[in-house]
C-alpha cells in the first residue's frame, strides 16, 4: 500500500464514485478541480494522461465498466479544457480508445464516441506531420470506429452502424482529412457510407433530397448559425439512413479544395466499381455537388475528367462520361465553370478515342457531356463560343479528309444546338449562320477516298445542323427579313447569303446521293428566314444555273437547273409572289414532261396555271419582279451583273468597286498603273495603307470576286478564330514578295501568283507629298 500518493493521482481518483455500478459519472466538484489543476500546470498533463491510461487498462481488464465510463468523461473534459495542449496526452487518448473498442461492449463504445468526436475537432494537421507513432495509432482507432458497423453482427446492428456513421461524420468534419493519412481514410470510409445509402435510398429519393436541400438551404442557414454548440445525439434518436446522408454531407460541406478533391475521387471510384443503376450514380453525384459551396463545385467536374483521362477501361470511361453528362444536365449550377476549356478537353479526348479506334459506344458517350455543357447559360455568348470551338476543330479535320472525325464533330455541334434550344427561358446571343462560313462545303461534301455512304452521312448531318440553326436561331423579330439587312444585298459578295449559294451550287456534282427532302427543307427555311435578301441574291445564281439547251444530257447541268428553279420557287412561296410562283411552276411542269426534272416527278405537288415553257430568261424574271415595289431599288443589282458570273455569260464582268478587268479568273494589267487618287471631303486625296496593298494573288482560279477571294477578315469566325498570315509571311510581303493565296479552307498557302510591289515602292512612285492629317490618316496632296 502506498503511503504517499502523487497529487495528480489523488485528484484523479477522487473523481471516481465509490461502488461497482455499471453506470457512473465523475464527481462534478472533484472533476472541476482536476481540470483547473491540469490547465494551470501544463507539465502535469503528461502524468495525468499516463495515469488515466494505466487505470483504464486495469478497469477494462477487471470489467469495471462504470469506472471506464468515468475515465472517458474525464478524458473528454480534459481535451475541451486544454485544447492547445492535446498533443501532450494525445497518445494516451488513443490507447484508452483502443482498449475500450477492444471490449466490443456496445455501451462503452457509445461512450467512447464523444471522446473521439472531441479529439477530431481539437487536433490540428501539424500533429500529423512529424509524430509517426501517433499517426499510426490514430489511424488504427479511426478504422476501428469505421468498421464497427460492418464487423458486429448482432440483433443491435443498427446501434453499431450508428456509432460507425457518427465516427465517420466526426472524422469528415476535422482538419485531419486534408493530411496525407487522411486521404487514405477517406477512401476507406466513403464506400461504407455509400453502401448504407444504397440500401436505404433509391435514385428518386436522393433527387428529392437534393431538390429539398437546394430550396431550403437559405432558410436553414439562419438557424444553423445560431446553434454553435449542439449536444451529441443518442444513437437511437436518428435513423440510420439519415446518419448515412449526414456523414456523406460532412465530406463535401466544406471550403477545403483538398478535401473536396479527395472525397469526390473516392465517391466517383466507388460509383464506377459497384454494380448499381446509372440513374442512382448520377443522383449521388448531383447530391454531393449540391452540398459543395457554389464557387468550388467546378472541382467535381475537373475530378471526373481527370479520372476519365487516367482510366484505360472503356467501360469505366463510359460511366465517368455518363456521370459528367448527368451532372452538367442537372439542376445543379456550376457557377464559374470554364465552359470552353471543358469543351476543348472533352473534344480532345473524344478525337483521341476516335483515332485509336475505340468502341463506337465510348466515342458516342462523349457527345452527352459536350452537349450538356449547353444546359446552363453562364454568359450571353456561351453557345456561340462553344459552336465556334467545334467548327474550328471541324475545319481542320475537313482539311485532313478524316470522315470519321468529321461525323463525330458534327454530332457534337448538333447536340450543343439541340440542348441550347431546349432552355428558352434564358437570354443568350443567337448563333448566326456566319459562324459556319468555313464549313459550308460540307453541304455537298464528296471525299473521293471515302465511301458514298460516309459522304452522304456527312451531307445530311451538316444539312440537319443548318436546319436547326435557321429554325431556332432566326426569327421574324431579329430584323433579317428587312431588305438589305446588315448590307446583305449591297455588300452581297461577302454576305452569308451568297456564300451559302456558292456552297449549294456543288449539289449538282452529287447526282443521286443527294437527299432532296432535307435539301428542299433547308432551301425553304433559308428563303423564309432571309426573305427579300434571299431572293435578290439568288437571281444572279439562278440565271447562271438554268439550262441553256433543253437537249442537254449533262447530269450536272440538269441538277443545277432543278436547284435554281427549286430555290426560286421557295422564295416566291415565302414572299407570296403569286406571279413569280406561277412563272416558275410553268417551267417546272415543262421539265417534268421532258424528263428534265431529276428531283422528283411528284414534287412540287402543285401544277402551274400558265402554259409550260422551257426558257426562263432574265427579261421574264425582270418583268415579273419589277411589279413588286419593294424590289425596285434592287433591280439593277439583280440584272446589272454579278461579282461571280458577270453578265450571266461566264465572264467576271465589270464591278464598279474594283475597276479591273478579269479573264479566266486572273486580273490583267500592272498594279502600279492603278489610280490611287481617292478624294476626301475636303478636296485632298487620302490613301490608307490598307488601300495601297491589295495582293492580287488572293484572286485565283474559279473564285473571281467570290467570298473565298476576299481578305480573311471578311470571312473570319466571329470569335476571332482567324487563319491569318504569319509574321514572317507579312514581312515577306513588305519586302516585295507574295503572301500566298487563300485555299478553300481559308488558310494562306504559298503558290505561284503575281508579285505585289511593297509599300515603299508605291509611295516613291507617287508624285505627291505624303503626311498624316489630324485624324491619323495618311494623306497625299498634289
Amino acid at each position: 500500500m502506498k503511503i504517499f500518493t502523487p497529487k495528480h493521482q489523488r485528484f484523479i481518483l477522487q473523481c471516481y464514485p465509490s461502488g461497482r455500478g455499471a453506470d457512473k459519472k465523475p464527481n462534478s466538484s472533484e472533476l472541476s478541480y482536476l481540470l483547473y489543476y491540469a490547465s494551470t500546470r501544463r507539465v502535469k498533463l503528461e502524468k495525468v494522461g499516463k495515469f488515466l491510461e494505466k487505470k483504464n487498462s486495469s478497469d477494462v481488464y477487471r470489467s469495471r465498466t462504470g469506472n471506464v465510463q468515468v475515465t472517458l468523461e474525464i478524458i473528454d473534459a480534459l481535451i475541451k479544457k486544454c485544447p492547445d495542449d492535446v498533443n501532450v496526452f494525445a497518445e494516451n487518448v488513443n490507447a484508452i480508445l483502443l482498449s475500450v473498442l477492444g471490449t466490443k461492449d456496445l455501451g462503452l463504445c457509445q461512450h467512447a464516441l464523444p471522446v473521439y468526436s472531441t479529439l477530431c475537432k481539437t487536433l490540428d494537421s501539424e500533429l500529423f506531420t512529424g509524430d509517426f507513432d501517433f499517426i499510426d495509432t490514430f489511424s488504427t482507432v479511426t478504422r476501428s470506429f469505421f468498421d464497427l458497423g460492418s464487423t458486429q453482427q448482432a440483433s443491435n446492428q443498427a446501434d453499431w452502424q450508428a456509432i460507425s456513421l457518427r465516427a465517420i461524420e466526426s472524422f469528415a468534419s476535422s482538419k485531419i482529412i486534408i493530411t496525407g493519412q487522411g486521404s487514405s481514410m477517406v477512401d476507406h470510409s466513403i464506400p461504407l457510407v455509400l453502401k448504407e445509402i444504397k440500401q436505404d435510398f433509391n435514385s428518386d429519393q436522393i433527387l428529392k433530397r437534393t431538390q429539398s436541400h437546394a430550396s431550403s438551404q437559405h432558410e436553414l442557414s439562419r438557424f444553423v448559425t445560431t446553434r454553435k454548440a449542439e449536444e451529441p445525439e443518442i444513437a437511437s434518436d436518428v435513423k440510420i439512413d439519415e446518419l448515412a446522408v449526414r456523414a456523406l454531407k460532412s465530406f463535401f460541406n466544406t471550403t477545403s479544395a483538398n478535401q473536396i478533391t479527395s472525397s469526390t475521387r473516392a465517391v466517383a471510384e466507388y460509383l464506377v466499381s459497384c454494380e448499381v443503376d446509372q440513374k442512382w450514380r448520377v443522383a449521388i453525384i448531383e447530391m454531393v455537388t449540391n452540398w459543395i459551396p457554389v464557387q468550388l463545385r467546378f472541382l467535381v467536374l475537373s475530378i471526373l475528367l481527370r479520372l476519365l483521362h487516367k482510366d484505360n477501361s472503356s467501360t469505366k470511361q463510359t460511366i465517368y462520361l455518363d456521370l459528367t453528362a448527368g451532372l452538367l444536365s442537372s439542376s445543379v449550377n456550376l457557377v464559374g465553370l470554364s465552359v470552353i476549356d471543358h469543351v476543348h478537353q472533352l473534344v480532345e479526348l473524344q478525337l483521341k478515342a476516335s483515332l485509336s479506334e475505340a468502341s463506337t459506344e465510348l466515342i458516342d458517350a462523349y457527345n452527352k457531356p459536350i452537349s450538356s455543357l449547353a444546359t446552363h447559360i453562364y454568359y450571353q455568348d456561351q453557345i456561340i463560343d462553344m459552336v465556334a470551338e467545334l467548327t474550328v476543330t471541324l475545319k481542320d479535320y475537313v482539311k485532313k479528309g478524316r470522315n470519321k472525325e468529321i461525323i463525330v464533330l458534327l454530332d457534337d455541334i448538333k447536340g450543343v444546338m439541340t440542348v441550347a434550344n431546349e432552355n428558352t427561358a434564358v437570354q443568350r446571343t443567337t448563333v448566326p449562320l456566319e459562324l459556319f462560313f468555313d464549313t459550308f462545303e460540307l453541304i455537298s461534301f464528296n471525299n473521293v477516298k471515302a465511301t458514298s455512304a460516309d459522304n452522304f452521312r456527312i451531307q445530311m448531318k451538316y444539312t440537319g445542323i443548318l436546319i436547326i440553326v435557321l429554325r431556332s436561331e432566326y426569327s421574324p423579330d431579329n430584323g433579317v427579313l428587312k431588305p438589305d439587312y446588315d448590307n446583305l444585298i449591297t455588300n452581297g459578295k461577302t454576305s452569308v447569303v451568297n456564300q451559302f449559294y456558292e456552297a449549294i451550287e456543288h449539289y449538282s456534282n452529287l447526282d443521286n446521293t443527294i437527299n432532296f427532302a432535307a435539301s428542299i427543307k433547308l432551301l425553304e427555311l433559308f428563303a423564309r428566314r432571309f426573305g427579300i435578301n434571299a431572293l435578290v441574291n439568288a437571281v444572279p445564281f439562278v440565271l447562271q444555273w438554268l439550262l441553256k439547251n433543253e437537249q442537254s444530257e449533262e447530269v450536272e447541268e440538269i441538277m443545277k437547273d432543278n436547284l435554281a428553279l427549286t430555290l426560286l420557287w421557295k422564295c416566291s412561296q415565302e414572299l407570296k409572289y403569286i406571279d413569280l410562283e406561277e412563272l416558275v411552276l410553268s417551267r417546272i411542269d415543262y421539265r417534268k414532261g421532258k424528263q428534265l426534272w431529276r428531283i422528283s416527278n411528284k414534287y412540287p405537288f402543285e401544277e402551274g396555271k400558265l402554259t409550260p415553257s422551257f426558257e426562263l430568261s432574265a427579261d421574264d424574271l425582270k418583268s415579273v419582279l419589277s411589279q413588286h415595289s419593294e424590289l425596285k431599288n434592287y433591280i439593277d443589282i439583280m440584272f446589272r451583273g454579278h461579282y461571280r458570273y458577270g453578265s450571266h455569260n461566264g465572264d467576271c464582268g465589270h464591278d464598279e468597286e474594283h475597276d479591273e478587268t478579269c479573264e479566266n479568273g486572273h486580273y490583267e494589267g500592272n498594279d502600279t498603273t492603278q489610280d490611287l487618287s481617292f478624294a476626301s471631303p475636303n478636296g485632298s486625296t487620302n490613301v490608307s495603307l490598307a488601300m495601297l496593298v491589295q495582293p492580287q494573288q488572293l484572286i485565283h482560279n474559279g473564285d473571281c470576286g467570290s467570298i473565298r477571294s476576299a481578305p480573311l477578315s471578311a470571312r473570319s469566325l466571329m470569335m476571332g478564330k482567324l487563319n491569318v498570315p504569319r509574321v514572317d509571311q507579312l514581312r515577306h510581303v513588305v519586302s516585295g514578295g507574295a503572301l500566298g493565296r487563300v485555299n478553300s479552307y481559308g488558310n494562306v498557302n504559298g503558290g505561284t501568283s503575281l508579285k505585289t510591289n511593297d509599300v515603299s515602292t508605291i509611295l516613291n512612285d507617287l508624285s505627291f507629298d505624303a503626311g498624316l492629317d489630324d485624324r491619323g490618316t495618311l494623306s497625299v496632296r498634289r
